[in-house]
């Protein structure tokens, strides 16, 4: 069960996540549904995690005011596939057909998101495992398991174990930097860190790889945003 705590008057309601690869407290907002995270460190509390949130109820309350929460996707919304827009229409059929930049997705709209998972985890699986495994040749490592799932904010996990995980939203993206953040994952297997070890193997595999993670931080929100 997620932990809950309210700061400031009015309340603002935030869900509390424990994470192990956290090194400080942080807040963010869901840009799909609107949620505040309070992240909360190993070795942390929840009473100092609520004191730093509220140190940020201005900055929450302006963003929160801002903030487009995304209506449930419909026949005639656009999404992105390869980077592309494409436009969600009516099929007819029980196939998912992608013509003319219209994706024929479903026969009502209600039947759009899990529909619309399915693909994306296809398209997505058809371009990322191909992509571990041609940079894990390169570093010479074997990873064990790939899977795919709609991750909330982390594009991609690799475990000590040798474990992928990516995003089905990858799909969504610009082929470079879907193989970029399959770079990123595979040079996991020699450094479970983001050293300047880690980073050298990166850029070793895939030079251009600061482009495609800029792109991540400041063009990727509409796509995190889309309502699956």
């Amino acid at each position: 069960m997620t932990d809950k705590v309210f700061i400031g008057t009015p309340p603002i309601e935030l869900s509390v996540k424990r994470s192990v690869r956290a090194k400080r407290y942080g807040l963010r907002i869901d840009p799909r549904n609107g949620d505040v995270i309070l992240t909360v460190p190993p070795g942390g509390s929840l009473a100092q995690a609520t004191a730093f949130a509220e140190t940020k109820v201005a900055w929450l309350r302006k963003h929160l005011s801002t903030a487009s929460v995304r209506k449930p996707l419909a026949f005639g919304d656009e999404i992105y596939l390869a980077g592309v827009p494409v436009t969600l229409g009516k099929s007819g059929t029980s196939r998912t057909v992608l013509r003319d930049r219209t994706l024929y997705i479903a026969k009502t709209e209600a039947e759009i998101p899990s529909r619309l998972k399915a693909f994306l985890k296809v398209e997505a699986q058809a371009r990322l495992v191909p992509a571990a495994g041609y940079y894990s040749e390169m570093i010479n490592q074997r990873f064990r398991n790939v899977s795919f799932r709609d991750t909330k904010s982390r594009w991609g996990s690799c475990t000590s174990r040798g474990d992928l995980m990516f995003s089905i939203r990858l799909a969504m993206v610009p082929p470079k930097v879907a193989h970029y953040v399959a770079a990123h994952e595979v040079c996991h297997l020699l450094e479970m860190n983001h050293s300047s070890r880690f980073w050298g193997h990166v850029e070793r595999i895939f030079p251009d790889y600061r482009a495609q993670r800029t792109w991540l931080k400041t063009q990727a929100r509409a796509i995190q945003a889309i309502q699956l």
